[in-house]
């Protein structure tokens, strides 16, 4: 129907169409299992590039009114569920991604999201709503009248570009392209990046924390990229190893995931 309020399913279909797919609509199947429950709020962490936006446009695709999936999921994982078809495009789906809105409307984040979801509303319920309410007033009138439940996606990834990794990336990417095969290049390009990223978390911290506190933090946080520039400048012979290169793919695959899970099942039992 619209671009945020209960949108096509485009997006899952180009991903179906491509060359390589792969199928996460497992997801889709934990998803049915928390619906009408008090355990309906999920927040799904990833790195960049990992997939958050191909799962949205997953769920969008399933679940949203405004399109017909019932072949787009065929001989995927869901398509096994006993529930594949209950709840498939039964549901009212706002989708928004804070990103497209943030770069040209930091300073009316709000009102900007309402005004766009309440474009999409008003080609569905015209006049018949009082678009002045806010956003949640809004979407409880739509439900009173249809008894149709909402299904919210909400992307954040704007908030990556606070992140120090969202400033470093991009920085060590174009110094290491400009330093080529250069010891003395390769040398300020990890010299360059770890004194900004020292900087950066030096000025995080500054005002709230004694000085002697904030040069401690920048220091220790610098330590790790200056070790990795020594171990790439003065112990890398610039050739791929032939031994342990599954080892090392699949390790840090495991890795990532594995160490969040160990930090937050240390908050739950702490």
């Amino acid at each position: 129907m619209g671009v945020y309020f209960n949108p096509k399913n485009e997006s899952y279909t180009r991903a179906r169409n491509s060359r390589i797919f792969i199928d996460k609509t497992g997801l889709i199947e934990y998803l049915n299992q928390r619906l009408s429950t008090e355990e309906n709020c999920i927040a799904l962490s990833h790195a960049r590039r990992f997939g958050k936006s191909h799962a949205a446009g997953m769920i969008d695709a399933y679940y949203s009114r405004g399109c017909d999936s019932s072949k787009l999921f065929d001989d995927t994982k869901i398509s096994e569920s006993p529930d594949y078809r209950k709840y498939m495009n039964q549901y009212n789906v706002i989708h928004l991604d804070i990103s497209s809105v943030w770069d040209f409307h930091k300073e009316d984040l709000v009102e900007s999201i309402h005004e766009r979801v309440c474009e999409d509303f008003q080609k569905e319920y015209a006049d018949t709503l009082n678009y002045d309410k806010d956003l949640y007033l809004l979407i409880q009138e739509i439900y009173s009248r249809s008894r149709i439940p909402f299904v919210l996606i909400i992307l954040i990834l704007f908030c990556s570009m606070k992140c120090d990794w969202g400033i470093g990336a991009p920085v060590f990417t174009l110094l290491f392209i400009w330093s080529n095969n250069s010891i003395l290049k390769k040398k300020i390009a990890f010299i360059i990046p770890t004194v900004l990223f020292g900087l950066y978390n030096f000025i995080s911290c500054y005002g709230k924390l004694p000085i002697e506190t904030c040069i401690l933090n920048a220091v220790i946080c610098m330590i790790g990229m200056g070790m990795s520039g020594i171990c790439v400048i003065y112990f890398y012979n610039g050739k791929r190893t032939e031994i342990g290169r599954s080892f090392s793919k699949w390790f840090f695959y495991i890795f990532y995931p594995l160490h969040l899970l160990i930090f937050a099942l240390i908050r739950i039992l702490a």
